[in-house]
């Protein structure tokens, strides 16, 4: 069976207008290329699915069980086109990003309304993973893109936006730290300190 889209669109068209010259202005086509598609759907389904006079057009018993179907069938190809476009335009679409905890609670949730006002379809799925879990996910394509922080270990991944952060250390007054007029990294390694697992 050799059917096309411009043919079931012919059909559709005629048979909601019930009039071959308003659904050939409605499609673009001339009158002649319009009776050619449904001469042909006619043919391709062994079955007559109009009757047409030279003043009416009517629906077969077969058009009539028809037309509800491929109308249907219209609708959902043209929104898998249109989600289609939408996609390719970057304004559909699920984007899973993996995140240290401390951003995803502070610095994803602007980009993600920042992101969704430019491209309202986008949705967005967060996973918490620690640095060196982030930087897995990515390369296992479980995430599309992951924040974190430090060195990346390897060239394996290409970095898209770098930043720079600043760390504040706060203690108690009389802190032994406190004796220090100007704090650097080994200062930090004389005090017992609580770390999350790199891996």
């Amino acid at each position: 069976m050799d059917l096309n889209l411009r043919q079931l669109r012919a059909f559709v068209t005629v048979a909601e207008l019930k009039s071959f010259t308003r659904a050939a202005d409605l499609l673009h086509v001339s009158q002649p290329a319009l009776t050619v598609q449904i001469r042909k759907l006619e043919e391709a389904l062994h079955c007559r699915i109009l009757d047409r006079t030279s003043r009416t057009v009517d629906l077969t018993r077969i058009g009539r069980d028809l037309l509800p179907l491929l109308r249907r069938t219209l609708q959902e190809l043209d929104a898998v086109v249109a989600e289609s476009h939408a996609q390719g335009a970057g304004h559909l679409g699920t984007v899973r990003v993996a995140s240290l905890p401390s951003f995803a609670a502070s610095l994803l949730p602007e980009v993600i309304l920042a992101c969704r006002a430019r491209n309202p379809g986008l949705s967005f799925v967060i996973r918490d993973a620690v640095a060196g879990r982030v930087m897995q996910l990515v390369r296992d394509e479980e995430v599309d893109l992951g924040v974190t922080g430090g060195q990346l270990p390897d060239g394996s991944l290409d970095v898209l936006h770098e930043v720079e952060d600043r760390l504040c250390l706060v203690f108690p007054a009389g802190h032994p730290v406190s004796r220090h007029k100007r704090l650097r990294i080994e200062h930090l390694l004389e005090l017992p300190l609580v770390l999350t697992d790199p891996s």
